[in-house]
C-alpha cells in the first residue's frame, strides 16, 4: 500500500477546487482544529462535471480538477448548471460539516471540494493499494510529519508573532504527548 500524508493549514474562506484525489487514491481527513465543509459527489457522477483542462496535472492524468465553484450555495450552482449536464451531479452532492475531532473517509475517484469555514488545521492521508503487493515502504510517523510542519510554521517570516507563538505552543503540547 502506498501512503501520502498532508497537513493543511488555512484561514476561514480558503478552499480546494473541486477535484478527484491523485492517482485514484482514497483518503481520510481529520480536522484537528477549526471547521471544514466538504462537498462530495459519487464516483459515477464524475463524468458529468466540466473538467478544467488548463491544469497541467489534469493534463498529465495525475489529478483531475473541475470548473465548479462550491464556495457558493448549492442551489445557486444548480440553477446555473440547470441547462448543463452536471446539474444532476450538483443536486446529488453530499455535504459534510466537519469540526475538530471529526474524521471523513473519501472513496477513490469521488469528486470533492473543501471549504474552510473557520481557520483550520487538518491532516489528510491518501492511500493506494499496491497492485503488485511487494512494496514494503515504511510509513512515516504522523507525529513526526506534524512536528516538521509546525516547526516550519512557527518560524515563518510572514506569519504574525501571535500566530507563531500559538503554533509553537501547539508543537510543544504535541511533543509532550510522546
Amino acid at each position: 500500500m502506498l501512503f501520502y500524508q498532508w497537513m493543511f493549514l488555512g484561514p476561514a474562506g480558503s478552499y480546494t477546487r473541486c477535484h478527484v484525489d491523485p492517482l485514484g487514491s482514497a483518503s481520510w481527513t481529520a480536522v484537528l482544529s477549526g471547521q471544514q465543509k466538504v462537498v462530495m459527489m459519487h464516483a459515477d457522477q464524475e463524468h458529468m462535471l466540466p473538467l478544467d483542462r488548463r491544469d497541467s496535472l489534469e493534463a498529465a492524468g495525475v489529478y483531475k480538477q473541475y470548473n465548479v465553484d462550491f464556495r457558493r450555495p448549492l442551489e445557486g450552482i444548480a440553477r446555473d448548471a440547470a441547462k448543463g449536464v452536471y446539474a444532476e451531479a450538483i443536486r446529488n452532492a453530499q455535504i459534510f460539516l466537519l469540526d475538530a475531532g471529526d474524521v471523513l473517509y473519501c472513496p477513490p475517484n469521488w469528486p470533492k471540494a473543501v471549504i474552510n469555514e473557520k481557520d483550520s488545521m487538518v491532516v489528510t492521508e491518501n492511500f493506494v493499494l499496491d497492485p503488485v503487493g511487494d512494496r514494503q515502504e515504511e510509513r512515516p510517523s504522523l507525529r513526526g510529519l506534524m512536528d516538521e510542519a509546525l516547526e516550519g510554521i512557527s518560524t515563518a517570516r510572514m506569519l504574525p508573532d501571535e500566530d507563531k507563538a500559538a503554533y509553537a505552543k501547539f508543537r510543544k503540547q504535541l511533543q509532550a504527548m510522546t
